[in-house]
């Protein structure tokens, strides 16, 4: 199956013209907020579409050419922008083969197999490209060798790094270990998918990042990954969904792992996440919500540094620090509550946060607070 790289489109008018002024930001790299302007939508409509294993679907829309909103109405009213996207759930692997649309798994890839200290084969790798010039990749459960099944459990560093033409990749849940780089800068890479009850418990630095077409990445469901290496996900600047799935075990959002992520505007925050830390969510322009569990105790300088749509963050009750510069720009935010956990906050924390007011949880002390927390003078208001 070949992942469909654009949307079929019933164009009702070769461009329908509408007049209603509006703010808008670029889907682009460059930052959504300097790039407002007013301007005449130009709206192209497009039809329902179900969503393949490996392909979204969308709801029937109307989206303008020039600044990327998505509207249900032709008369651009309701902004429908990222709702319009029914994501793909990834294929249903049996042995090497999806029940659903019949992809198989890769077999033109470079493997390698490793044996132990007795001469026996103890598992496969992925090392490169090989001889794969598939857009939609199933990375197999196993590999046959000498008649037998050898199990497949690494993606060497650098494996994918800058190829291009591939489009999706579907990770079995046998792999424990993705190194690094193993996919950087893939330039048409758009969908990632691991297999349910994945047994990779950690992710080298920089696996995904600066690939500039990635919108979906989906961990599935009881998902053993606990760490994330930095840089993950940075410069992805297209990814605009995340999903860590149920009975996640992550434990902290690493250094960088979103940084300049511009379009992402869903993440599914696991609930025993424990530290966000520095530049994690930087300049991810479009998120609007963000909500922690009790198990959050640590936010680092800058993590959501430049996150101007960020409207709303429930922080739990158990952080115990905010680093410097933590919700630097986040120009929307209107309210944020420090629960009385909370012993540390650095410089600047709320710096250009000109519409917010700060709760303080009932028992908090400002003490040890760093003088200049609150340098601009946002309202505080102490819980009874």
């Amino acid at each position: 199956m070949k992942l469909i790289k654009s949307i079929f489109a019933i164009v009702t008018l070769a461009c329908i013209l509408l007049f209603a002024s509006c703010a808008n930001n670029q889907t682009d790299d460059t930052h959504g907020g300097n790039n407002e302007s007013a301007h005449d939508h130009t709206l192209v409509e497009y039809s329902a579409r179900d969503p393949e294993c490996a392909s979204n679907g969308y709801l029937h829309h109307f989206k303008c050419d020039e600044c990327g909103k998505a509207f249900s109405d032709s008369e651009a009213k309701n902004d429908i922008s990222g709702r319009e996207i029914i994501y793909a759930e990834g294929h249903k692997v049996v042995d090497n083969k999806c029940e659903v649309c019949g992809l198989k798994a890769e077999s033109n890839l470079y493997y390698r197999g490793y044996k132990n200290s007795a001469g026996e084969f103890l598992y496969s790798v992925v090392s490169g490209i090989g001889k794969c010039t598939a857009s939609d990749i199933i990375l197999p459960t196993y590999v046959s060798s000498g008649g037998e099944k050898i199990p497949f459990e690494r993606i060497d560093a650098g494996a994918f790094k800058d190829v291009k033409g591939v489009r999706s990749i579907y990770i079995p849940s046998t792999v424990k270990a993705i190194n690094q780089n193993a996919f950087r800068g893939c330039a048409d890479l758009e969908a990632v998918f691991f297999e349910d009850a994945s047994l990779c418990e950690a992710f080298s630095s920089s696996v995904f990042q600066d690939c500039k077409k990635l919108e979906i990445v989906s961990f599935g469901n009881n998902s053993n990954l606990k760490h994330l290496g930095n840089s993950v996900f940075k410069g992805c600047v297209r990814l605009s969904f995340v999903d860590f799935g149920m009975q996640s075990k992550l434990e902290g959002i690493s250094e960088y792992c979103f940084d300049s992520c511009h379009t992402l505007g869903s993440v599914s925050i696991p609930v025993g996440v424990k530290t966000v830390s520095s530049k994690a969510f930087s300049d991810c322009f479009r998120i609007r919500t963000l909500y922690f569990s009790d198990a959050l105790t640590e936010i680092g300088d800058l993590a959501f540094e430049g996150c101007e749509a960020l409207e709303a963050i429930n922080l739990g009750h158990g952080v115990i620090k905010i680093g410097n510069y933590a919700f630097s720009g986040c120009a929307s935010l209107s309210s944020v509550t420090i629960p009385a956990a909370t012993k540390n906050i650095g410089s600047y924390a709320f710096e250009k946060c000109s519409d917010l007011t700060i709760t303080l949880a009932k028992g908090v002390s400002t003490q040890n607070f760093n003088p200049y927390w609150n340098y601009y003078n946002n309202p505080v208001v102490n819980k009874e």
